[in-house]
């Protein structure tokens, strides 16, 4: 089993890799840095599980990827996630390295824990689309428009 660290790096990149050059299984670790979306895709459906233990998001969209793939979600606790994963995810303290690690040895221990978080997360992707969010701002300007 492998860490597969995708996009691009950001702040504390050279504290961040100056801890990972001293890791213990740091052959285990790979950064790919910015993946094209049709190689990301193919990436993340190979997944065991996505973990995406974001500060803070405007919505998250990769966990409705990760679920759209077939693979378990792990994300934050906070922000919009919880409300976009719904039941269909695991979620962690994003600050809380222990957490976010107790979360990803869950899914691996449990394989019936895994299968129905997968199964959930057809369930969720399928009250989003973007015919619906299209629809839904039609709406808003419409109604906006007339007032």
């Amino acid at each position: 089993m492998q860490l597969v660290l995708c996009g691009r790096m950001a702040w504390q990149t050279n504290e961040f890799e100056e801890k990972l050059s001293t890791y213990k299984y740091r052959a285990d670790v790979q950064l790919l840095g910015f993946i094209p979306e049709a190689e990301l895709t193919k990436l993340t459906a190979a997944a065991y599980a996505v973990v995406y233990p974001s500060l803070f998001e405007g919505f998250g969209l990769p966990i409705l990827e990760g679920m759209q793939c077939g693979v378990p979600v792990i994300t934050s606790n906070t922000s919009s996630m919880p409300e976009v994963g719904g039941p269909a995810a695991l979620y962690a303290d994003p600050n809380n390295p222990d957490d976010i690690a107790n979360q990803m040895k869950l899914v691996y221990k449990d394989e019936t824990l895994r299968n129905e978080l997968i199964e959930k997360g057809w369930e969720q992707v399928q009250k989003y689309s973007w015919q619906k969010t299209a629809g839904d701002l039609w709406g808003v300007i419409v109604s906006a428009a007339t007032k």
